[in-house]
């Protein structure tokens, strides 16, 4: 979604919703009162004129909103629910924000834009992991927020999950590792690589800190099955064979050659 709050509670924004290909455009301003008006929005990029829904909404009192307003420039918030169906807060997602002030220096509103985190995953499922890999994203709590499984990052009461709890087991396994090996994971400012065991099998646990100046901190980590990375290695190492036979066989070839040409030259 992209929004805009007003410092005097006016609201528009243009959402896709997630699980669903349409977007829905909505405004609340001083006709609509204390309510915000939704609008579906066809192919075409036309509103309906039948309103989809109303609801009760201040964008000032929006995680997103404050965030921005507290740093006075633009920043993450915090990952927070949102209210999508009949008010009910059923989807957590992440905001970028940044403030606007007017020439007396005054916030006249701040503009957002937002993922959830169900897209956050839908787009780590795209990122290939050695052979049959996992990846997994989570806070400096420990607490998910993107997978490469598709492992749900939130429980059924939608409270963010932390990795340890979740329902994949090579993710819980490398979450409860973590917690186990670091007093806190906030400690964790260089990759680390570890060797622990899930399900029978040998893994390689890979983390490395993802921090940025707009005020993310997260930890990325890989779970790749030792197979996996030991057989990389051997492809490599057969393909440098191969390479290494074929350059020691042109060298004698052209050894060969050279020789051959200059012993004619010698005996003519």
């Amino acid at each position: 979604s992209v929004a805009w709050g007003g410092a005097n509670g006016h609201a528009v924004w243009v959402v896709r919703y997630p699980h669903q290909k349409d977007y829905v455009f909505a405004f609340k301003d001083g006709e609509t009162g204390q309510k915000i008006h939704e609008y579906r929005i066809d192919p075409g990029g036309n509103t309906d004129d039948e309103l989809f829904r109303t609801r009760v909404y201040d964008p000032r009192n929006r995680p997103w909103y404050k965030a921005a307003v507290a740093a006075g420039r633009p920043t993450w918030s915090k990952i927070f629910a949102w209210l999508i169906k009949d008010g009910s807060e059923s989807i957590l997602g992440i905001g970028f924000a940044q403030p606007f002030r007017n020439a007396a220096g005054e916030v006249i509103g701040v503009i957002d834009t937002e993922l959830s985190l169900h897209d956050v995953s839908k787009f780590l499922e795209t990122v290939r992991v050695g052979t049959t890999g996992r990846a997994f994203v989570i806070d400096r709590k420990g607490g998910l927020i993107a997978t490469s499984t598709g492992t749900p990052v939130t429980d059924k009461e939608n409270e963010q999950l932390a990795a340890s709890e979740a329902i994949n087991n090579y993710i819980a396994a490398a979450g409860k590792y973590l917690e186990n090996e670091f007093e806190s994971l906030k400690t964790i400012t260089v990759p680390y690589q570890f060797r622990l065991v899930i399900d029978e099998e040998p893994q390689l646990l890979m983390t490395s800190p993802f921090e940025h100046e707009t005020g993310l901190s997260w930890l990325i980590a890989t779970v790749v099955p030792e197979g996996d990375f030991m057989a990389e290695i051997e492809a490599a190492r057969r393909q440098n064979i191969k390479i290494g036979i074929a350059a020691v066989a042109i060298t004698v070839v052209l050894g060969l050659v050279l020789a051959i040409i200059a012993a004619r030259a010698m005996l003519a």
